[in-house]
């Protein structure tokens, strides 16, 4: 592409709610959440077309501990292998990630009743709090080993996230990564009323991960959340879709996703696309190797050694400039 047809050429960029606003320059105009670069391209060779900020992401596991997760497949329960799998990410903390855990239904007698604090809050440093409760969970002893109440609750799962904010004051980008193996039932409210709470979530800028586990779960709800949740999976399958012995992968997956991906639109050729990291480190495009920057599907994500640094707390920003040469 010559100069003259940078020139015409427009870069879209949105930032679609994902609290990482781009930085406009003065020759673009924004345009509800949209930043449509109109001047000519070649005057944006002089600095970055707009930066993001590397902050903190916030997620809170909200996990499923209905009976039917102390179910035996090949000898062993779904509680441990989801155990196992939450810990396993918890047992390597990455600096841009605060982690907290709700686990639906609640520990109380009443199967329905979400209405006690969430058990690990959002904030820094809680991957050791979560092992240790989840590890004595795996004890039948233990208030949230699954099985009593017995209940899939996730209409109040997503209602006590609604009433109780789990992430406060937190700067950053929030997350809900709600992981189930069944239905709603055994409770008022419906998958319906669940769905209808993910809407108002996004709308209060908390995106929903949804995680189906164990080939047990409510595709179709499943597929409404992540749809509604703001973070699907694919553009095709919504959700995340997890085996019995998948779960582990998958949350790696996620945590890709809640580090190394940031949703905009880019209208133009990506080859004249530059990314660099802090304004001295070029960060090369991903060419099919698993290594640098990425685009599909209005997602810009990083892999390899690029994604670890960000998830690290390495980088203080991303920029991305036109190369008019």
């Amino acid at each position: 592409m010559n100069r003259a047809s940078l020139a015409v050429a427009s870069l879209v960029l949105c930032a679609l709610g994902c609290g990482r606003s781009p930085i406009v320059q003065p020759c673009a105009e924004r345009v509800g959440e949209v930043a449509v670069l109109t001047c000519d391209a070649r005057e944006l060779c002089e600095g970055p077309a707009f930066f993001i900020t590397n902050q903190p992401a916030n997620a809170l596991v909200v996990l499923d501990r209905s009976c039917s997760m102390a179910s035996l497949v090949d000898g062993r329960s779904k509680w441990s292998r989801a155990v196992e799998a939450v810990t396993q990410v918890m047992s390597e903390p990455r600096a841009n990630l605060r982690w907290g855990l709700s686990l639906f239904p609640g520990g109380t007698v009443s199967a329905c009743d979400q209405s006690g604090p969430i058990a690990v809050p959002v904030a820094s440093g809680q991957e050791d709090r979560i092992t240790r409760l989840l590890n004595r969970a795996l004890d039948r002893d233990d208030l949230y080993y699954p099985g009593d109440p017995c209940g899939t609750n996730l209409a109040g799962a997503t209602q006590q996230i609604l009433d109780q904010e789990p992430f406060g004051e937190l700067g950053g980008r929030h997350h809900v990564v709600l992981i189930s193996d069944g239905r709603h039932a055994g409770c008022s409210g419906s998958g319906a009323a669940a769905i209808d709470d993910v809407h108002t979530l996004v709308g209060r800028d908390i995106r929903t991960v949804a995680v189906g586990f164990g080939g047990g779960e409510d595709t179709q709800v499943l597929q409404a959340m992540g749809e509604a949740g703001g973070a699907p999976a694919s553009p095709e399958v919504a959700y995340h879709l997890a085996g019995i012995d998948e779960l582990g992968d998958v949350l790696q997956r996620v945590v890709q996703m809640l580090g190394c991906q940031h949703a905009l639109q880019i209208d133009g050729d990506l080859e004249q696309v530059r990314v660099t990291f802090d304004g001295t480190h070029p960060v090369a495009r991903d060419r099919g190797n698993g290594e640098g920057w990425g685009y599909a599907d209005q997602m810009l994500s990083f892999s390899g050694r690029a994604c670890e640094q960000l998830l690290a707390g390495e980088i203080e920003s991303i920029e991305i400039a036109l190369d008019c040469g």
